[in-house]
């Protein structure tokens, strides 16, 4: 939760700065529960490196190749054990 000591809000960040923060990111967290057409962060991610970790709302099954990318989470429990995977 925001306000923890282990989390900071950045805000809005932008061009290099976002290509660094991306790229040294364990995971991108990208719960989104709607059907998004195309999610720019997951492509963003991705092309940095990072894993996406996303539940299967709209375009994330078409984009997320499960495992390699990323991982197609149907619970927070999952998100959690995706973001383990992800570390090692």
């Amino acid at each position: 939760m925001l306000g923890e000591p282990s989390m900071e809000f950045l805000g809005e960040v932008s061009g290099p700065e976002k290509n660094e923060l991306l790229g040294q990111a364990y995971a991108l967290l990208f719960p989104i529960g709607w059907p998004e057409p195309f999610g720019l962060a997951m492509i963003e991610s991705m092309a940095c490196g990072t894993p996406v970790i996303a539940y299967p709302c709209g375009s994330v099954p078409e984009v997320v190749d499960e495992g390699k990318t990323g991982f197609i989470v149907s619970s927070e429990e999952e998100a959690l054990e995706a973001l383990e995977k992800s570390k090692a």
